[in-house]
């Protein structure tokens, strides 16, 4: 032992004086510093290769982070909703407790729960680090972190939102870590690592020792959290929180135990003990246990005294920790005004199921989200890692609701193999409010997680040792124990075939079937139990071993290790262990003791050892067994064509040599026959004698040999239509081979032949050169078609112009086109002809173009259509009052009536006729000449007028040599018509106007102002008085439109007289006035 040691430490030495080598690129002779010493079998590092290592670690440590100086503010991490904070001193966070190594946490107001600082006390071999400075001392000034040690070189750095304080201690080979940051429960980490930097592995353990006063929380009681997760004080709306596990009850870290006490004296609620302060609770060896070894329930009281304030230890058992490696202690602490957590709950809120389950789905509900309308999401933390994020919104009672369904992707592939272990895997769920109108950004819910608990279903049997001959008369369900089942179900058990037979000795078996009947009736199961009947029973109390002689082929054994060969003893002998009183196999350990069989065995008999052994008593069995191990050869079947290739893959066969095989009761080998047969191959000659093939002692091949089937491919020609245009030919060839049509001389003849009669070659047979001869006849086809000319159909008017595009027509040479039948021809003629064109020729027979070998055109030749415009002439009643004007123009032509000439002679004329104009046509300058006959009208209004009137009335001379001066029937130049021209005529009133009494030419202020007057026949007459209107005469509608009224003057009855005395005259001369017709209806 001690050579083997030695051998040991001088490989060490070796590596050592590598290292330094390599280090300097040169050997040198060592310092006494650098001397590696070998003392009692303890290998001391060599400070090179340590620093080496520390730096390489130091460089890891600090990769990604920003280094913070003193002074820096930037080394503090705060609670968003309650704002309390932890971090480290002089960089942000100053408490009074802390200085510059440590770390420190205030809740809002900037009130610490800690009277000194936190110290981390780390071991090495159950041995403190740091020795204290007097016996006395406290046992703070062990530990790091708060500066008693003052070890150097210490940093501290930033990354996001983690902080994280490195300390090296080189001449111990230790780098401790402290890593703080926020976890998403809104909990405070603190992690302390403490690295081993030397180059072999050292047993660590550590204490950390906190002092706990919180203002205002001297006399409050401190609590258990729930499922011994920590502990907790609470006053007033304040809470410190300390949390080792979490709500599953699984450890942070290496921290596994704590203990809460005073400083004076501690004790988990003893008032005698250990004193905190002094001291470690645990002792430097860990024999002592602390409160986590209690059962404690949630919120119960483990420290209350009223006098004192409380300290903490959290404690790391010793570990070995591996070169490079880190014992890592953590735990989560919370500060500050209590947080109103929201609350989430599922449903179900645990999933109870069995291993097959696969549905996990379900609902929930988020409450007392902070404000309506705030938003966040609900983070689901699946087993294996993965996440999922939900988004939430507040509705107007504060919740949400929400589905969830948990992958069956994130549980293991087998949920449970164990029919007494109940497996659970949590799904954690959190949410977090990440928008909110009342400013409560970072609130989250509290903790919660969801249990999948998974049962396997089944139970272990029960073993039965029987006496021959004893009759077996036990229910099913006596044969089972610890079955699996969920909660609330019930299960059946019954036989599953027949019962063992108990008249004959032996190691049996008996099936039970196990059935859930309560909630899900298919699910079942067999149970199989051990029997083992005997001519005499086992001694009560002992072990029984039940197992099989077996025998099995070498190649069971081939390619694999011993352990494997003892699994495949203990499996292929269906062996099973059991107490020979219960036929319980629970808490049974079965190996294989001992065996002759090896791996990659040869022939012949082996023997083996099985061993049972009852864990926790001296109890154990043992049972032989013989396996023979059989001499097995090959057979490879092949089947192959006349040239040797293989047309299926080759079957081999194993067996013991000397045996023989019948080929045609070997499903493998006649599944091939047929395989082959499916490939049309027929087959020819068979290994014989083929029911009895025998096995040698060396593998040989026998084989199955086929011949190809053939048969035809027909080649015909044929035009688009489908129809034979040449006499086919017949080809043939072996089926899976190919045959070369375009190569065949026959075939090549009748395409020049069809060429030659101005056939066009349009599609050959898919594969010419390489036609696949099938099982069933092919027929391919050469597709031909006339070669074809275009007649191209163009459109034109008469002088030349395009109406459209040309239609081209294709069609055989010499073959006719009836262009009365080409819809593309006559859809365009129609096309020109509603454009408003005529059709003038056609194409010269248009029923039978006939297709030339040049491509020709032939034309449609059109004209542009004419309009007819009508103009009339309308009064009021709408009655033409003038002949019409025929204007006829190509369609589309704009006309301008204003500007013509015919039309505005009419139109002169009609004035001229004492017409009223009223209104012109809508579009008179424009009016466009349409398709058809269109009329537009002039309106005009009849009037009644005086058509003529004299425009001088002569007396003549009259002396004054009579007292009376009468003159009648004077000469006129103009006759005084009237006239009526409207559509509507009615009576009339002539007026007349004296504009002005009869003046002297003369002396023209000497008037006779009653010198004329108008006589109506039958009537006196009426003087006409200057500026009065005197009605002179009265008619009815005029049929003719005209009345002479001057007529009537004809006589001295009717008209227009002068008449005046002598002594009225002053001014003798001539005299002269005017007189104003007008003419009038009479209602």
């Amino acid at each position: 032992m001690k050579n083997k040691k030695l051998v040991l430490l001088s490989m060490l030495l070796l590596i050592a004086s590598a290292y330094i080598f390599v280090m300097n690129g040169n050997t040198k002779k060592l310092s006494a510093q650098e001397t590696i010493k070998v003392e009692e079998e303890k290998v001391i590092s060599s400070p090179i290769a340590t620093r080496t290592a520390q730096s390489d670690l130091l460089t890891k440590l600090k990769d990604g982070w920003v280094e913070l100086p003193v002074g820096s503010t930037e080394g503090v991490i705060e609670n968003p909703v309650n704002h309390s904070k932890i971090g480290f001193g002089g960089r942000g966070l100053d408490t009074g407790t802390i200085q510059n190594e440590g770390y420190g946490v205030v809740d809002a107001t900037g009130k610490t729960p800690l009277s000194e600082a936190p110290v981390y006390v780390p071991y090495e071999n159950s041995n403190k680090l740091y020795k204290r400075s007097k016996p006395l001392a406290p046992f703070a000034t062990e530990g790091i972190g708060d500066n008693w040690q003052k070890l150097p070189g210490n940093t501290f750095w930033k990354k996001g939102n983690t902080l994280r304080e490195i300390i090296v201690d080189e001449a111990r080979s230790v780098i401790f870590v402290y890593d703080l940051a926020m976890e998403a429960n809104l909990n405070f980490n603190v992690k302390f690592s403490m690295y081993n930097t030397s180059n072999q592995n050292k047993k660590f353990s550590i204490v950390e020792s906190i002092p706990l006063s919180y203002s205002g929380m001297g006399e409050t009681s401190i609590r258990t959290l729930g499922n011994n997760q920590g502990f907790y004080q609470t006053k007033d709306g304040l809470r410190m929180t300390f949390k080792l596990r979490n709500d599953k009850g699984a450890w942070f870290s290496d921290f596994t135990r704590y203990v809460v006490g005073s400083g004076g004296a501690g004790g988990i609620g003893s008032a005698l003990g250990n004193r905190l302060i002094l001291d470690s609770w645990f002792k430097d060896d860990f024999s002592v246990r602390g409160n986590e070894a209690t059962t404690a329930t949630p919120d119960q009281i483990i420290y209350s005294n009223s006098h004192l304030d409380p300290y903490a230890h959290f404690g790391a058992p010793p570990k070995m920790i591996a070169p490079g490696e880190a014992m890592v202690v953590s735990h989560e602490l919370f500060i500050g005004d209590e947080i109103p957590y929201m609350e989430i709950a599922l449903t179900p809120d645990e999933f109870n199921v069995y291993e097959d389950h696969t549905d996990f789905s379900g609902n929930y509900i988020l409450s007392k989200i902070p404000t309506i309308g705030d938003q966040g999401i609900v983070k689901f933390s699946y087993p294996d890692g993965s996440e999922e994020d939900k988004d939430y919104l507040g509705n107007d009672t504060k919740e949400s609701l929400g589905t969830f369904k948990i992958p069956r992707t994130s549980l293991p592939k087998v949920l449970n193999d164990d029919t007494e272990e109940i497996k659970t895997y949590y799904t954690d769920v959190l949410a977090t409010n990440t928008k909110s109108s009342a400013g409560v950004v970072g609130l989250v819910s509290q903790e919660y997680s969801i249990p999948i608990n998974v049962y396997k279903f089944g139970a272990k049997p029960l073993a039965q040792l029987i006496k021959k001959g004893t009759a077996f008369t036990k229910k099913a369900e006596e044969l089972v124990e610890k079955p699996g089942i969920l909660p609330g179900h019930t299960v059946s058990y019954s036989y599953e075939g027949a019962l063992p037979d108990t008249t004959t000795i032996g190691y049996k078996f008996a099936n039970v079937r196990m059935t859930d009947t309560t909630i899900q009736p298919n699910k079942t199961t067999i149970i199989k139990v051990p029997f083992q009947v005997a001519d005499v029973l086992p001694t009560p109390g002992s072990l029984h071993i039940g197992a099989k002689d077996f025998q099995e082929m070498t190649t069971a054994f081939e390619g694999i290790t011993a352990e494997q060969v003892n699994e495949k003893i203990l499996a292929l002998s269906e062996s099973a262990a059991w107490d020979a009183d219960t036929g319980s196999g629970v808490g049974i350990d079965l190996a294989v003791e001992s065996t002759t069989l090896v791996p990659n065995p040869g022939p012949g008999k082996y023997t083996a050892r099985l061993n049972a052994k009852l864990a926790g008593t001296l109890k154990q069995a043992t049972k032989d067994i013989s396996i023979t191990i059989l001499q097995e050869q090959n057979v490879k079947v092949a089947f192959v064509d006349g040239a040797g290739t293989a047309l299926h893959d080759s079957i081999t066969f194993r067996g013991l040599v000397g045996s023989t095989l019948d080929l045609t009761k070997e499903a493998t080998v006649q599944d091939a026959l047929v395989a082959v047969d499916k490939k049309y191959y027929d087959l020819v000659t068979s290994p014989t004698p083929e029911t009895g093939i025998t096995i040698d002692s060396t593998e040989k091949t026998i084989t199955y040999t086929f011949k190809k089937r053939k048969q035809e491919v027909r080649v015909r020609f044929i035009d688009e239509n489908q129809k034979t245009i040449k006499a086919g030919r017949i080809l043939s060839g072996e089926i899976g081979s190919t045959i070369n049509v375009a190569a065949n001389a026959s075939v090549i003849k009748n395409l020049a032949d069809l060429k030659a009669d101005h056939y066009e070659l349009m599609k050959v047979p898919e594969n010419e050169t390489a036609v696949l001869v099938e099982p069933e006849l092919k027929i391919v086809y050469y597709e031909f078609k006339k070669i074809e000319q275009n007649l191209k159909v163009a459109f034109i008017d008469n002088v030349g112009t395009v109406l459209h595009d040309v239609v081209t027509l294709k069609g055989p040479i010499a073959s006719t086109k009836d262009l009365t039948k080409e819809a593309t021809v006559q859809t365009v003629v129609e096309e020109v002809k509603k454009k408003d064109y005529d059709l003038v020729t056609s194409p010269m027979p248009e029923t039978g173009i006939t297709i030339d070998p040049e491509e020709k055109t032939v034309t449609y030749t059109f004209k542009k259509s004419q309009g007819i415009l009508k103009v009339t002439f309308l009064n009021e009643g709408k009655e033409s009052i003038e002949e019409p004007i025929i204007i006829t123009e190509t369609i589309g032509t704009v006309v301008n009536l204003a500007t013509n000439i015919d039309v505005q002679a009419k139109l002169k004329k009609l004035k001229d006729q004492h017409f009223e104009f009223v209104q012109s046509p809508v579009n008179e300058t424009s009016e466009v000449i349409k398709s058809g006959e269109r009329s537009v009208s002039y309106e005009f209004k009849g009037m009644l007028f005086v058509k003529s009137f004299p425009s001088k009335l002569d007396f003549g001379n009259k002396y004054m040599i009579r007292p009376f001066i009468k003159g009648e029937q004077p000469k006129y130049d103009m006759p005084l018509v009237v006239a009526d021209n409207r559509a509507n005529k009615t009576a009339w009133t002539l007026t007349a106007t004296l504009e002005d009494s009869l003046r002297s030419v003369e002396s023209p202020s000497e008037v006779l102002p009653r010198a004329l007057a108008y006589k109506v026949k039958n009537k006196e007459k009426q003087y006409l008085l200057k500026g009065e209107t005197l009605p002179i005469e009265m008619g009815t509608a005029m049929s003719t439109g005209i009345y002479n009224i001057s007529d009537k003057w004809k006589t001295s009855n009717t008209g227009l007289q002068l008449e005046v005395f002598s002594r009225e005259i002053i001014q003798k001369g001539n005299y002269k006035t005017s007189i104003l017709w007008q003419m009038g209806s009479t209602p």
